[in-house]
């Protein structure tokens, strides 16, 4: 298991084989967070603490030899919206990456809406994701 927390942003990360997952979720905090599934097909999504992480792409997409990202803050500003947005952005880099995507849609489409405001902390959580390792 890889815990990074930031000094530049409200993030942090926290990556672990998805057999790990309860342990993994055992040290999350209370509230909203984005994740990635580096399993064959790429999966993010985002949700509070108590999401079912995994659910909705099935026991046939390679989880069990796959990792599992939760991206998440301790910031009452990283809410619902934020996460959704994180999670939004990252499928859409993902997509222009021509990385395979479990995902079934694009959250906003074939022209994203930017946000000045949340861009620099979707910069910030792709530097994190490569310093615990996601390699894509």
């Amino acid at each position: 298991m890889r815990q990074i927390d930031s000094f530049g942003s409200i993030l942090g990360v926290r990556a672990a084989p998805f057999g790990d997952l309860d342990r993994l979720k055992a040290f999350a905090h209370s509230g909203y967070l984005t994740y990635v599934i580096d399993a064959p097909r790429l999966y993010t999504g985002h949700g509070k603490e108590d999401r079912k992480i995994g659910d909705r792409i099935g026991k046939a997409a390679g989880l069990r030899d796959s990792h599992v990202y939760l991206l998440y803050s301790r910031d009452e500003r990283f809410n619902k919206l934020t996460a959704a947005y994180l999670e939004a952005r990252l499928i859409d880099i993902a997509h222009d990456l021509g990385i395979p995507l479990a995902n079934g849609t694009r959250p906003f489409g074939s022209f994203p809406i930017l946000s000045d405001d949340l861009e620099q902390l979707v910069q910030h959580a792709q530097i994190l994701l490569q310093v615990a390792a996601f390699l894509r």
